[in-house]
């Protein structure tokens, strides 16, 4: 339990990234663990994940959570309600060089792996959007 943060930097316009981090649509692409997401109302989502509570098997659960956009500051910020306290931030700055691309989580649920999780998902978000920016060149 607690937070947990991590940074990339990736060789793609900061814009750009941004674009494709801000679709809802794009979560499975690259948050490991969600399978589907689904934009229900201006700021709800809902969202289906595999889990793996400890000493349980791997669980799909769906719930409705909140999904917020600030294009001026480049920021989204998420959350669910219930007894984890499960909120995250994701935040990208740099130029139309270099992106940053910085993540925060904070859950009150006490899961191993979260900070292997978070590290796996930037991996995928430098992966996806270098992919993407070579592929326009």
């Amino acid at each position: 339990m607690g937070t947990y943060q991590g940074t990339r930097v990736v060789a793609a316009d900061a814009d750009a990234v941004f674009a494709f981090l801000r679709r809802v649509d794009n979560l499975p692409r690259y948050f490991p663990r969600i399978t589907a997401a689904e934009r229900t109302g201006d700021e709800t989502v809902d969202v289906t994940a595999v889990i793996e509570p400890p000493g349980e098997g791997e669980q799909t659960v769906s719930s409705e959570a909140w999904f917020r956009v600030d294009e001026e500051r480049r920021q989204i910020e998420w959350g669910s309600e219930g007894p984890n306290d499960y909120q995250g931030d994701l935040e990208v700055t740099g130029s139309s060089e270099e992106s940053r691309v910085s993540l925060t989580l904070h859950t009150e649920a006490d899961h191993p792996g979260i900070q292997e999780s978070l590290e796996e998902t930037l991996d995928t978000v430098s992966r996806l959007v270098e992919g993407r920016s070579a592929s326009t060149r």
